[in-house]
Order: structure tokens, then sequence, then C-alpha cells
């Protein structure tokens, strides 16, 4: 019996006896079944078999991402093995490129890696955007505050938007972005201070990673539920109408100035041209002085009425502060009111870690 096959013969014992002291768990899934067949007879150094096995999957469509991952693994391990004279390092490069789009950090199984390959690994991710995120599985968030939460990570540079769009339907809603970079968080929270941001429900999250050094975006997707109850406002009150307000001054004097100064100055000309004195005094020349007298006095009176402002009326302009207070003092209380209800919002988020 060979190493290798007795090293397999003593995994499959003890993996049996370990199956035994632990509870019964899902089984598998057929295509985890078939990716583990591909992985055993990659083992036994059956390549072309475990190259069709992989090739098998992959044509099966919609994979989850996970599932999408440990094939690309095997078929990458499969044709670029440990031996030299059964590579294929063009297809093996197709499919660590596929592998980079989806899992831009981190190494090879163990079972998978060897120098060769993980220097091809280092190529691939060398020339090829990838891009993915982290998110908890869990988040808690209260009133308007920010909390740094969804881990994303690329292979080059690139811009972030998460996105959260609602199961109930609707427009998806921009949470936050980020400034290019390769690693980062992106922040969520429940309410910013003037209406909620996330209500409770079924959500999808949307994380869009776009590179900034070639014309190509990574869109990645969780499923996310929100559990908590929005806090209920009161409203605030109406703005003062200003038809409300009372007069705080007279009515301005400009009309009566102006009929004044014109009656006043030209009653004052007509006496000093047409009163007469005793006959014999009736030949004396008139006085020219008259005309200006009346000018002087009618501009005087209608420039008092121009610049006349009202005069100011103390019982109006009380009863329009005690307005004014009053509805500053109903506005300062809905506010705090409001304030508080906000800061007591706490929502927790649970978020399906497998990528869509």
């Amino acid at each position: 019996m060979g190493y290798r096959t007795a090293l397999l013969l003593f995994v499959t014992i003890a993996g049996t006896a370990t199956a035994q002291d632990r509870p019964a768990v899902q089984q598998a899934s057929p295509i985890t079944d078939m990716i583990q067949r591909s992985k055993d007879a990659l083992n036994n150094l059956q390549y072309e078999q475990a190259r069709n096995s992989v090739r098998e999957v992959l044509a099966l469509g919609r994979l989850k991402r996970s599932q999408e991952i440990a094939v690309l693994q095997v078929a990458s391990a499969a044709f670029f093995p440990e031996e030299p004279s059964a590579r294929i390092p063009d297809s093996a490069t197709i499919y660590l490129k596929r592998l980079v789009r989806l899992m831009p950090t981190g190494p090879l199984p163990v079972d998978l890696s060897s120098v060769g390959l993980d220097s091809q690994l280092v190529l691939a991710r060398i020339s090829t955007f990838g891009a993915t995120a982290r998110p908890p599985l869990e988040i808690t968030l209260k009133g308007t505050e920010t909390r740094a939460a969804i881990e994303v990570v690329s292979t080059r540079p690139a811009r972030w938007q998460l996105y959260l769009s609602s199961r109930a339907g609707g427009a998806a809603i921009l949470l936050d972005t980020l400034a290019p970079a390769t690693t980062g968080k992106l922040s969520l929270r429940a309410h910013d201070g003037l209406s909620v941001v996330i209500q409770p429900g079924s959500y999808e999250f949307r994380v869009l990673s776009i590179s900034t050094s070639q014309p190509d975006t990574i869109m990645l997707r969780f499923d996310g539920t929100a559990t908590g109850s929005a806090p209920t406002l009161v409203d605030l009150p109406r703005a003062l109408d200003p038809s409300s307000f009372l007069p705080e001054r007279a009515t301005r004097a400009i009309f009566a100035g102006i009929v004044g100064g014109v009656s006043i100055g030209g009653l004052t000309w007509g006496l000093a041209n047409y009163a007469r004195p005793p006959k014999a005094l009736g030949d004396e020349a008139k006085d020219g002085r008259a005309t200006v007298v009346g000018l002087a006095i009618a501009a005087g009176a209608i420039a008092g009425g121009i610049l006349d402002h009202g005069k100011r009326l103390p019982d109006n302009i009380r009863e329009n502060e005690r307005m004014r207070t009053g509805y500053l003092k109903q506005l300062g209380d809905a506010t705090e009111t409001n304030r508080s209800r906000i800061g007591e919002y706490k929502l927790a988020i649970a978020i399906d870690p497998e990528i869509k």
C-alpha cells in the first residue's frame, strides 16, 4: 500500500469516527458532492477525470458563489498540478482569473495548494480585477449613529457604493460610498435625523465595485432582514402665518404730510400775495419772499410725512412677542421629543453572508 493511499485511508477512517461523535448534519447538496468527486479524482492523480467533473459542475449554470469558488479552485489545481508534465497552463490561467474575480484575496485550500499554483494565482491577481465584500452576520444600529460594517476588498483600487433595495419594491437607495481604495468599510445607519433610512423589512444589499484603472464593475448582492420598531415622530408646529401678526406701528402719515404740506404752503403763498394793506399802501411792491416761505413749508411738511415711520404700538408689540415665544416653545418641545425617540431607535440587521 502506497503512502498516499494509506494517508487517504487514515483520513477516511478518522472522518468516520469523528462523524459518529457529533450530531447529524444536513446532507451535502448534489453540487457539493460533484465538487468533492472532482477533488477526489485530483487527489488520486486522475487529472482528466477531475477536469471533466469541474466542467460538468460549471455547466450547470447558476451556482452559489461559494460553490463556484470551490469548483474553480479544483479546476485551477486540476489544470496546474504539481506534476509539470500534466499541466495545461493556459487553461489553468483562465480558471484562475475567474477565481480572482470572486476571490481577490486569500490562499487556496491546503489540499489544493502548491508552490507553482500559488505563484500562478499571484500573477492572475496582478492582471485581473476582482472584488468581494464581507458583511457581519448581524449588525445592530441605534439612532443616527453611523457604524462601519461591511468590509470590502479588491485587487485594484476601486470606487465603492452601497445600495439598499427593499423586497417590497421601490427604487434602491444609496447608503454609503468610499473613495478609490483596495480595502475599506462601508457604513450603515438607521436614521438620518430627519427620516428613517432603513425601515424594518426584507432587503437586498448591493455593493458596487467600480475599477478606477479599467472599465470594469462588479456587483455583489446579499440578502438581509431588518427587525425593530421605527420611531413615531410628533408633527412640528406649522410656521406662524405673517398675516396673524398685529401691526406694531401706526399707519405712516405720508398722504397726510403731502396734503398738509401743499395746503399750508399754498395758504401761506396766497396770504402773502393776495392779502391787501390799506388802500394808501396798495401800490407798494409785493414781497417775493412769500413764495420761498410757502415752498419751504410745503417741502418740510411733505418730507416729514415721507420720513414718518408710524407711532409704535406697545400692546401689539407685546402680543406679537407672546405669539413668537409660544411658537418657539412648541417647536423646541416637539424637536426634543423627536430627538429622544430617534436616539432610542434600534434596528437589528441579519445578513446572509452568501454572495448572490
